[in-house]
């Protein structure tokens, strides 16, 4: 008896019905005991086992029954994530992503990926309480899109909050990117390699120490095709609000867009936000110097680094706005005040009373409040006196301040900073004959079309820059940030009657140093503020060609200006120049251009001079004679 072929037969014949019955297992004989077995299953066995050329009929499984066995096919390996990029800007409340790109370690395994394979917990928007008022409620539409190029998926999303969802309890939820198909593309904040800030990344962090005072700011200019910055730009100003007093300046950058949103909506502009390193001087300042005082000395800084930025060619000194929301409200409207010459336009949001007292003054009067105002626009502010070394009063230019455009906007229910400051300011200056300002106090039913509701016993209707910001419309009305950009600085222009050269003889040619014009009487109230830097000379260099480093064509850095009026005479006194115009490398002559940039009318070129007079050679006498055959 042949017992491993009866045993590999059993093994055989239990293996076909292993998915009807339990499988049989065959057991080993005892050696020492021969089963019984008769001679007809014997012989059935052996020629079952041994006959090669008989073979049992191919059977068909049964439904449940098991095919042969095949190699099993190992599982897909998830995705490895190499990289993720979050897109992120600054949002109405804090830092917002808005797309990732997130790379991988091989492109077929998310050949096939979508967008409906993926999912996002607990992504909310930034200013906590929606227009319903509810909170830690996470968006029911993630706004996924998903482009896959290669092993790189860019996934925009509906812009969410970066730090995480804000509870109830204002803790923060974490958010976290769900990915049903591949578990390999699931990730969290806590994942991300690098994260990216629209505009906040490309803008300057900078120092300056002027007035007393030393103050970081950022400074946004765009760049051209090449990378470098753009020139003769409107350049905004953003004052930040008394939250972000005395803090640092990163922070303040993302508390809200007023450095990103007006390039962000498409208005292309340098933009300026200065760090108050102060406390801030919160409610009631009106009635103390000392705070009015640090106010006007932080203005102060600012309007030195905008003067260096028009010196410097990248700001249109025509188009500087200046803008700012609560404490920055009211430290823009005595910024106002200060410098009104130096804008062409301002937004005063939900401002602070820095100048008549108004918020959380038992004593409040609306009438004696806008009496108020009309008396501060023709009071006295603080500026740096350079030669005294420390801020001294000066009286307000009213005329100017009325001249500057100004768009008042407020909530009409804002509980930090109540919109009659706003009403009354602007009213304030209606009496005093002003025309140009216009004024947008916003419903409830407005802050709700800005996502915003009443929570917080109206707490976040004093977020009302947000409708600035993302210019909501409301019906027909321009937004304020478009009205804001059509604003440019009108010049007065005048007439002018003369224009006399006093020149010279110089090393190589006749050379000029001062001008006298002239302008009609009537036009002398125009030119009476005129200043030095309120001229330029172009194209003016000395009579003798080269200079000592042998450059040539080479116009002067300093043009040395020195200007004094009286009555309507201009005299205008400069480094001598070459009258016929500065000589280039070909030996031509390129015409000097004087330029005025406060007053149109007052550039002039050598064609528009009336009267050339050169000093000695006009007094000398001109004769002739003849003698030893000449005639001289």
């Amino acid at each position: 008896m042949n017992w491993k072929r009866l045993t590999a037969f059993i093994a055989a014949s239990s293996t076909l019905v292993s998915g009807l019955h339990a499988p049989v297992i065959a057991e080993e004989p005892d050696a020492s005991e021969e089963p019984e077995i008769t001679e007809t299953e014997e012989t059935e066995v052996i020629e079952e086992a041994e006959d090669p050329e008989v073979s049992e009929p191919e059977e068909t499984p049964e439904e449940g029954d098991p095919a042969d066995p095949e190699e099993p096919e190992e599982p897909a390996q998830p995705a490895v994530i190499e990289s993720i990029v979050a897109n992120t800007r600054a949002g109405d409340g804090g830092r917002e992503v808005c797309s990732f790109v997130i790379t991988v370690d091989d492109a077929a395994k998310i050949a096939e990926i979508t967008a409906d394979d993926f999912d996002i917990l607990n992504n909310s928007h930034s200013h906590y309480f929606s227009a319903d008022n509810s909170i830690g409620v996470p968006y029911e539409d993630d706004g996924i899109t998903l482009t896959v190029n290669d092993a790189v998926i860019t996934m925009n999303v509906k812009p969410f909050r970066y730090d995480g969802m804000i509870m109830a309890d204002f803790s923060a939820v974490p958010w976290e990117v769900v990915c049903a198909k591949d578990e390999g593309l699931s990730f969290k904040a806590e994942n991300v390699t690098t994260v990216k800030t629209n505009i906040l990344d490309e803008a300057e962090r900078k120092e300056i120490t002027y007035a007393g005072l030393t103050r970081r700011y950022a400074l946004y200019v765009p760049k051209d095709e090449n990378g470098a910055a753009k020139k003769d730009l409107p350049l905004v100003i953003w004052n930040h609000g008394g939250g972000e007093y005395n803090i640092d300046i990163e922070a303040t950058l993302l508390a809200n867009r007023g450095l990103t949103a007006w390039n962000e909506q498409g208005y292309e502009c340098a933009v300026l936000v200065m760090q108050v390193a102060n406390p801030n001087y919160s409610y009631g300042a009106a009635n103390d110097e000392n705070k009015k005082k640090l106010i006007d000395q932080n203005n102060a800084v600012q309007a030195e680094i905008v003067r260096q930025l028009i010196a410097a060619g990248t700001v249109n000194e025509d188009r500087v706005y200046v803008t700012g929301a609560s404490s920055g409200g009211g430290a823009t409207m005595r910024f106002l005040m200060q410098y009104p010459e130096l804008f062409a336009g301002a937004i005063a949001m939900c401002s602070m009373d820095p100048i008549v007292w108004i918020h959380h003054n038992d004593s409040f009067e609306y009438a004696a409040a806008v009496s108020g105002f009309e008396e501060a626009w023709k009071g006295n502010v603080y500026t740096w006196d350079e030669e005294a070394g420390e801020m001294t009063a000066k009286t307000v230019d009213t005329k100017a301040l009325l001249n500057v455009p100004i768009y008042f906007t407020h909530a009409k229910n804002d509980p930090t900073c109540r919109v009659e400051s706003s009403q009354t300011m602007f009213e304030s200056m209606a009496n005093l004959g002003d025309t140009n300002n216009k004024i947008k106090v916003y419903t409830d039913e407005d802050m709700a079309a800005a996502d915003i509701g009443n929570a917080l016993n109206y707490g976040l209707y004093h977020w009302s820059w947000c409708n600035v910001f993302n210019e909501v419309k409301y019906g027909d009305e321009e937004t304020p940030m478009h009205w804001l950009f059509q604003q440019k600085k009108e010049h007065a222009a005048v007439e002018v009657e003369s224009i006399t050269a006093y020149a010279k003889a110089g090393d190589g040619a006749i050379e000029v140093n001062t001008f006298e014009i002239t302008v009609k009487e009537e036009d002398a109230d125009k030119i009476a503020g005129l200043t030095a830097a309120d001229f330029d000379i172009l194209n003016n260099s000395h009579s003798h060609y080269f200079s000592a480093d042998n450059s040539i064509g080479v116009p002067y850095e300093d043009d040395e200006i020195e200007v004094s009026v009286e009555g309507n005479v201009i005299t205008l006194k400069a480094k001598p120049f070459r009258y016929n115009g500065m000589t280039n490398a070909s030996f031509a002559d390129v015409p000097w251009e004087v330029t005025c940039s406060a007053v149109d009318g007052l550039s002039f070129k050598k064609e528009n001079v009336t009267a050339l007079k050169t000093n000695i050679l006009d007094e000398a006498e001109r004769k002739e004679i003849t003698y030893a055959g000449l005639t001289r």
